[in-house]
C-alpha cells in the first residue's frame, strides 16, 4: 500500500477505507455477475456435445 501512495506522487491525495459496506458490495458484486455468466452460458453448454468436440479435426 505504501509503494502505492509513494508511486502517485504529491497530486494524489487518497485516504483508503475498507468498510464491512464495501467488502459486502464486491461480494454482491461478484456473485451477482457470476449468476449472470452462468445463466447465459448454460444452455451452449447443456448442448455442447463432448464427444464432438473432442474429434480430430482434419
Amino acid at each position: 500500500m505504501t509503494l502505492m501512495m509513494n508511486a502517485a506522487g504529491e497530486s494524489l491525495y487518497y485516504i483508503p477505507s475498507l468498510t464491512l459496506g464495501n467488502i459486502a458490495l464486491s461480494a454482491v458484486i461478484t456473485f451477482a455477475v457470476s449468476i449472470v455468466v452462468n445463466l447465459l452460458f448454460s444452455s451452449k453448454i447443456r448442448n455442447l456435445n463432448m464427444v464432438e468436440a473432442l474429434k480430430d479435426v482434419d
